[in-house]
C-alpha cells in the first residue's frame, strides 16, 4: 500500500470506511479464531495426545484466548461498530456521524 493510502485510512472521518476498517479487523481476528477451535478440535478428535503434545495448560489457554478473542474482538467489533458504521449513516439518511473522529478513534 503507498503511505498516502494508509493515511487515508487511520485519518478517514468517513463513517462507512471507518465501518469497513472495523468489518476487516474483525475478520482478520475470527480467523485467527476459526484457526485456534480447528486446533482444539483436532486435540479433541482422537484419543491420546494429537496436536499439542500433552500440553494441557496451552489447551486451557487456547480455549480462554478462542473465547475471548471471538467475543471481544471478533463478535463485538464487526456486529456493534463495523455494522454501525455502515447501517446507520444509511438508514438516517444523514452525510456523516456525530463526532466522526472519536469515531474513527476506536480503531
Amino acid at each position: 500500500m503507498h503511505l498516502q493510502c494508509i493515511a487515508t485510512l487511520l485519518w478517514t472521518t468517513n463513517a462507512k470506511l471507518v465501518g469497513c476498517i472495523y468489518l476487516g479487523a474483525a475478520l482478520c481476528y475470527g480467523t485467527s479464531g476459526l484457526l485456534m477451535s480447528w486446533v482444539m478440535r483436532g486435540e479433541l478428535g482422537g484419543l491420546g495426545e494429537q496436536l499439542l503434545f500433552g500440553d494441557h495448560q496451552l489447551y486451557n489457554t487456547m480455549t480462554t484466548t478462542h473465547a475471548m478473542l471471538m467475543l471481544f474482538f471478533f463478535i463485538m467489533p464487526g456486529a456493534l461498530s463495523g455494522l454501525g458504521n455502515l447501517l446507520v449513516p444509511i438508514q438516517l439518511c444523514v452525510p456523516e456521524m456525530m463526532f466522526p473522529k472519536v469515531n474513527n478513534l476506536g480503531i
